[in-house]
């Protein structure tokens, strides 16, 4: 019999990457696209999944945002996969923030925060987080309030486990998956009951890596490529990787932005609260979780 996985968290926080590690699987059957999102505007699963291989064991798709929906989107996910298995991944919330506005710094996909430095970001957090979600348009304080929420991970969790039971959960920390893969990925095979002996040899690399392209430009057109393509590059996996080599060819590492203590510290303490939130809940509900640095 298939059954379903679902990988959710927020953005820059590896969903990418172990999309492709499980995907990868011979017992994995994966979307053709990694963010379908349908559940947030679709009501059937069997149109929007490779409906071929029926053998395989796992039918698989990916989509952060899946986290912030909560309890409603929870039921409505609950109700077409109620035996559905959902891995949650999570960040430390403010070096995740760093990773996103690192990203669209170097390559610009929102040109109005690409526009401020990183104090004047963390500002704009500050002056967002405590205004109604409906209240702001479109731009830096919009965006600024977005991306925090998406690190308030223990009240989206909370609704989840009000509608799914915990061991239909599984907790994949950022720092694990970067740490020690093979352990990480092994242990998410071990929770979807495929063979985790696949990853024995099984060589990870990092997806999704902000890279300083050549041409950023050009890239930002080819990024919207990709996306169109996606479904026919996941088909063809090595296709998919030697686009990206092509993109980025003659590109180095993401040159290194400019962060200030002061800011840092200041977006750091803005999550104190949400973090403990977070442990206690963690601990309530998995009690034998082993809990990164950052929320003990």
């Amino acid at each position: 019999m298939t059954r379903h996985a679902i990988i959710a968290g927020s953005n820059k926080s590896g969903t990418t990457s172990l999309f492709r590690y499980l995907a990868a699987h011979p017992g994995i059957c994966a979307s053709k696209i990694k963010e379908m999102n349908f559940f947030s505007g679709l009501d059937d699963v069997e149109s929007c999944m490779i409906l071929d291989h029926y053998q395989k064991q796992i039918r698989l798709e990916a989509s952060p945002d899946y986290l912030r929906g909560g309890k409603e989107l929870a039921e409505k996910i609950k109700k077409v996969l109620p035996d559905a298995r959902l891995i949650f991944m999570l960040r430390e919330p403010a070096s995740r923030i760093v990773s996103y506005y690192s990203s669209n710094k170097i390559n610009g996909f929102h040109h109005n925060v690409a526009k401020v430095d990183f104090d004047d970001y963390v500002r704009a957090i500050e002056g967002a987080i405590g205004t109604d979600f409906g209240a702001l348009r479109d731009g830096v304080l919009k965006n600024a309030q977005i991306q925090f929420h998406r690190g308030c991970y223990a009240k989206y969790l909370e609704e989840y486990l009000s509608v799914f039971s915990a061991n239909q959960i599984y907790i994949v920390f950022f720092d694990d998956l970067v740490n020690d893969a093979k352990e990480a990925v092994m242990g998410v095979a071990e929770f979807l009951g495929i063979d985790k002996s696949f990853y024995a040899d099984y060589i990870f690399s990092v997806e999704n890596k902000t890279k300083q392209a050549r041409w950023p430009a050009i890239q930002r057109h080819i990024f919207r490529l990709n996306m169109a393509l996606e479904p026919v590059l996941n088909s063809i996996p090595t296709l998919r990787v030697l686009g990206r080599k092509l993109v980025f060819k003659n590109s180095g590492a993401a040159p290194r932005i400019e962060i200030s203590d002061g800011s840092l510290a200041r977006l750091k303490s803005l999550y104190e609260t949400k973090n403990q939130d977070l442990a206690r809940l963690l601990c309530s509900y998995f009690p034998d979780i082993c809990l990164p640095s950052w929320l003990r």
